[in-house]
């Protein structure tokens, strides 16, 4: 029986019975369908408010003899009813599943087989590939080109394709069509050439752009633009033109190169060129980059049509024969002939009429008052030449110089921008802005083409002044160097240079009449370093200027010098690449701190040994107290300097325990009580690791601390001082501290003021003084909200703090969990299943005695069907069922449980009819939802996805086919899967449009099984064979065909 989308169209007796008996079949009204194979019929009822019962008998051919159906419409109708074509429909689908299911158990088993087999016997399906013959009519609308294709396809003898688009779409979607009567085309067993398939991907995005290029089904109407597509995805392939009115004849897409074609003659002083060949050139796009001749499709670059086009135009004129005398002849030898294809050739009198000699180009630059004059010079050989002066035809020893026109142009535009003026044989400018850019822009690039020759006047302007900076290291000290060098310049002129810096002008011009360039890296650095650091110019006079490591970082972060030695080359990519130090944590702790903690760990180490303080901003719960302690512990085994921790007062005892709990070998000490203790117990620091107190009793006891010279020194909880006015921050500022770290889970909270403090005391100066910082940074993000200002705070700041939210260290905690729920059926609901098993079992072993197990997958498929939609709800299978469903009624509950604790929920199913007994649910229980199946139209998915993802909606319905693939539902973090389906590949693609890129919850996945029931046999069918499911089982296909003889009998068990 072969039932094709063709004759389900061809049959319909009117367009509305096509799409209402459709709808009937895609909304799963057709049921109990039957094939006859010994009455080559089909049977089947169809359910259109009362059930219809429906015949339909094939004849010898596999065609369709006759059809009936117990409606009333169709005792009259000249053509099928609605309901014959839902039968039609159902059974195609059947039909093609059953053939797909027995072609992918073929395959599999050559598979298997193979896998054992001597290599030399075992077998390899081929796929045939069908010849395809691409008709090309080409034709003009409105004056521009346009294309007609048409197609051809076959194997020996070629059939016209009636519908393109239904020949494509055979292809995606495996369907055969019928050509003629020895010809049908099976997409599982025939391919396309593979030289064309470059040509049918490009027809497929043509359409995908959404034109209807389809002037009628089997011809291919594009303009221009595609046209130029269609052929280039043509090269190196054969296709026909079909003239208007005249026998169609093949051509080649070449991409050899298009040449010859001219003819030069040349005689008595008399230069003919002979372009009768062009006349032969059938131009197929407007601007001739595809044309036709001597049976190719050529394309021609830009390159070979600036040489072409003018040929083309001259070969529409009357006369093929073009003559050129006298002057044209000088200058079509001077400005034809070194553009000519070498392929042309040329005769001997021809090239004995002219020479060619390299340029040479030199400039001649003077100074005259504030005016530079130029004077360009040409040379080829011995002859030189102004070209200001000069513009004609230049002979040499009576034959016509070739001249390098294009680099002789180029040249003078180089000066034309650099906007000189014209006077008789020189060129000048006098402007200041330009003599600048002359010498700063262009003159470099004249160096780069040209001889310069400078007069002594000129030299004084191109002299270059810069103004530089350099950095280095100074052992001893332990201290950074920086250099200010401003060479010759006159230390009085420094002010307005820096003045006209401000003013963001270009350049100055020195008292000697030369210019500094304000442009220049080198003198950007130096002026904006001054700027940073603050220094006066008096205090420029001394030779070098010291700063502390921290200070010399940050330097570095705002101005970038580029001078500097290989110490600080090693801070620099130390801190911007955030490389950590590899070091283990404390023994103890190592089986105890996690992944990220350890990184925070050796974060923290690494900062120290750069004697650099930071922020640890961790997210609340994620161990920043440990990460602390584990550094102190591992520090004070190398420093016998005492350690400070400053918390509130209801933390002071947690860091008790939590160092008794981590690292029981430090000797901490608590200082409390009352001022005479207090004073005591800081008398005895030296003796202790690690000091704790509080921020209240730090405040009363400043004063007993400010001769402590402590190792390091903690700030918890440091938004405390985020105020820098407040005591807290003035106190905890006074201490002393090699380096100084803040744990903070929000080290910003209202302002930036917030941040600068709690740096402040990190590394002070880091973020300039307060004024500073506010006039730099805070009012420029906050006021002017100055993107650029914004990224450089986080660059500076960046190394220095670190922050893991809870949401960024999930790659160490469970992510997916994945459940089976197993619910009992109803009392009625279990009743129908065994009464429908039992009958069902007693039918399928005398379907496979009678026919064997090859021939019955239909019936055995739609037999499980129907087991498996009882499982969901008898309703599905059975008309005018009101009784209940023990999965529906679990569902409601996990619903109910998941909207009361604030879940979105994804529910999917295969059967659409399940999805709208779930909706009615929904609506009873007034819970607002989302709702996706095949027939959801493609432009309203992404909104309803959308309105899914960022509102309000807990729960989305989704069929299983639509939802498998192009969804993005990451706003559900519980996922539902009401009945299992053969292939768990597909239900995990399902799973995927939670469970992706974009997920920041866990997901939970929950797959709804009936006990006892076919949904159970199938769930541990999937277990026992998941590693070959994953092997071989691809997506869409139906698992059922993969199955043993005694494996689908259990499953009716």
């Amino acid at each position: 029986m072969l039932i094709t989308e063709r004759k389900i169209y061809m049959l319909a007796a009117r367009p509305s019975h096509l799409e209402d008996g459709l709808e009937l079949q895609k909304k799963e009204h057709v049921t109990n369908l039957h094939f006859k194979n010994k009455e080559k019929s089909i049977q089947a009822d169809v359910v259109d408010h009362v059930p219809y019962h429906t015949t339909i008998r094939f004849n010898q051919q596999n065609g369709i003899a006759s059809y009936s159906c117990e409606c009333e419409e169709s005792k009259y109708l000249n053509g099928a009813c609605k309901h014959i074509i839902a039968t039609l429909k159902q059974a195609q689908e059947l039909i093609e599943e059953s053939r797909r299911s027995q072609v992918e158990m073929d395959r599999t088993l050559n598979e298997i087989l193979n896998c054992f087999a001597d290599p030399i016997l075992s077998e390899t399906i081929i796929k045939q590939p069908i010849k395809v013959e691409i008709h090309l009519q080409l034709n003009k609308h409105g004056g521009r080109p346009i294309g007609l294709f048409s197609l051809k396809v076959g194997l020996d003898k070629m059939y016209v394709v009636k519908n393109i688009r239904e020949f494509l779409q055979a292809f995606e979607f495996n369907e055969e069509i019928e050509y003629g009567k020895n010809f049908t085309l099976y997409p599982e067993y025939h391919e396309l050439p593979q030289g064309l398939k470059n040509f049918f991907k490009t027809l497929e995005d043509i359409q995908e752009e959404g034109h209807d290029h389809f002037r009628t089904p089997k011809e291919l109407l594009v303009n221009e633009h595609y046209l130029k597509k269609l052929i280039r995805s043509l090269k190196h392939q054969t296709i026909f033109i079909d003239p208007i009115d005249e026998a169609s004849y093949q051509v080649f897409v070449t991409d050899d190169q298009f040449s010859g074609l001219v003819t030069i003659n040349d005689k008595k002083n008399v230069t003919q060129l002979d372009l009768s060949e062009f006349k032969k050139v059938l131009p197929i796009t407007s601007d001739y980059h595809y044309v036709l001749y001597d049976y190719q499709i050529y394309h021609l670059q830009k390159s070979h049509l600036n040489t072409y086009m003018p040929f083309f135009r001259s070969a529409a004129l009357e006369h093929s024969i073009i003559e050129f005398k006298g002057k044209h002849r000088q200058e079509f030898i001077a400005k034809v002939v070194p553009f000519l294809p070498k392929s042309v050739e040329q005769p001997d009198s021809l090239k004995e009429s002219y020479i060619q000699l390299p340029l040479v180009a030199s400039l001649y630059l003077d100074k005259v008052d504030q005016a530079i004059i130029a004077t360009p010079m040409f040379r080829y050989g011995s002859f030189e030449f102004n070209p200001i002066k000069n513009k004609e035809e230049i002979l040499l020893n009576d034959k016509i110089l070739i001249r390098e026109i294009k680099k002789e142009e180029e040249l003078i535009n180089i000066l034309d921008n650099a906007k000189f003026k014209v006077q008789p044989e020189t060129l000048y400018i006098d402007q200041e802005d330009d003599v600048i850019d002359f010498v700063e822009k262009y003159l470099p690039i004249l160096k780069a083409n040209m001889e310069i020759f400078y007069s002594d006047s000129f030299k004084s302007i191109v002299k270059r002044r810069t103004l530089s900076s350099s950095i280095r290291y100074n052992e001893s000290s332990q201290l950074f160097e920086i250099r200010f060098n401003y060479e010759d310049i006159h230390f009085s002129e420094l002010k307005e240079i820096m003045r006209s810096y401000k003013l963001k002008q270009k350049y100055y011009r020195l008292l000697d009449g030369s210019f500094l360039s304000l442009d220049d890296k080198q003198t950007q650095e130096f002026i904006d370093t001054l700027s940073y650091l603050d220094i006066s110019l008096d205090n420029l006079k001394q030779s070098k200027i010291q700063l502390t490591l921290s200070e010399a970082l940050f330097l570095n972060s705002a101005v970038e010098i580029d001078d500097h030695d290989d110490y600080f080359d090693r801070l620099i990519e130390t801190v911007s690449s955030q490389q950590l130090v590899d070091i283990q944590v404390p023994s103890q702790l190592r089986e105890i701190m996690r992944d990220y903690q350890i990184s925070g760990y050796r974060w923290l180490k690494t900062l120290n040994q750069y004697h650099l303080g930071g922020v640890l901003a961790d997210d609340m719960g994620l161990g920043k107290t440990l990460q602390a302690i584990a550094f102190l512990d591992d520090e004070a085994k190398q420093d016998p300097l005492p350690n400070l921790v400053v918390c509130p007062t209801s933390l002071v005892y947690n860091w008790e325990d939590e160092i008794k709990r981590f690292a029981p070998d430090l000797r901490y000490l608590i200082v409390s009580g009352n001022v005479a203790m207090r004073k005591e117990l800081i008398h005895q620091l030296k003796d202790y690791q690690v000091i704790i107190t509080s921020y209240p009793l730090l405040r009363k006891d400043i004063s007993y601390y400010q001769d402590v010279q402590f190792n390091h020194c903690f700030l918890d909880e440091a938004q405390y001082i985020k105020n820098p006015s407040s005591l807290n921050a003035k106190t905890v500022k006074l201490l002393r501290a090699k380096t100084r770290y803040a744990l903070t889970g929000t080290p910003m909270e209202n302002s930036l003021d917030e941040l600068w403090s709690i740096f402040d005391f990190v590394m002070p100066g880091m973020l300039l003084s307060h004024y500073k910082f506010r006039e730099t940074y805070e009012i420029p993000i906050i006021k002017d909200e100055n993107k650029a200002v914004k990224k450089k705070l986080i660059k500076r700041i960046k190394p220095f703090i670190l922050r893991r939210m809870k949401s960024d260290v999930l790659t160490e905690l469970p992510d997916k969990i994945e459940s089976k729920y197993t619910i009992d059926l109803s009392t009625e609901q279990k009743e129908l299943y065994l009464a429908t098993l039992e009958e069902t079992r007693q039918s399928i072993n005398k379907e496979i005695a009678e026919d064997g197990l090859e021939k019955s997958h239909i019936k055995i498929f739609a037999a499980l069907t129907r087991l498996r939609q009882l499982c969901n709800h008898p309703s599905l299978f059975i008309q005018n069922y009101y009784g209940g469903s023990g999965k529906l009624d679990a569902l409601n509950e996990i619903i109910d449980e998941a909207i009361e604790n604030h879940h979105k929920i994804l529910i999917f199913s295969q059967f659409t009819s399940m999805l709208h007994i779930i909706e009615d649910q929904l609506k009873i229980k007034e819970i607002s939802y989302g709702y996706l199946d095949g027939s959801t139209p493609m432009e309203v998915r992404g909104k309803y996805v959308k309105e899914f993802n960022d509102g309000d909606i807990p729960i989305f319905l989704v069929s299983l086919k639509a939802g498998g693939t192009g969804l993005n539902l990451t706003g559900a973090n519980i996922v539902i899967h009401v009945d299992p389906w053969w292939n768990p590949a597909v239900e995990q693609q399902a799973t995927d449009r939670a469970y992706r890129i974009g997920q920041t919850k866990n997901v939970q996945v929950i797959k709804l099984v009936t006990k006892g029931t076919i949904e159970e046999k199938i769930y541990e069918l999937q277990q026992r064979k998941l590693s070959l499911i994953d092997s071989i089982i691809q997506p869409g296909e139906t698992f059922i065909s993969k199955l043993t003889q005694d494996e689908i009998m259990d499953l009716f068990k």
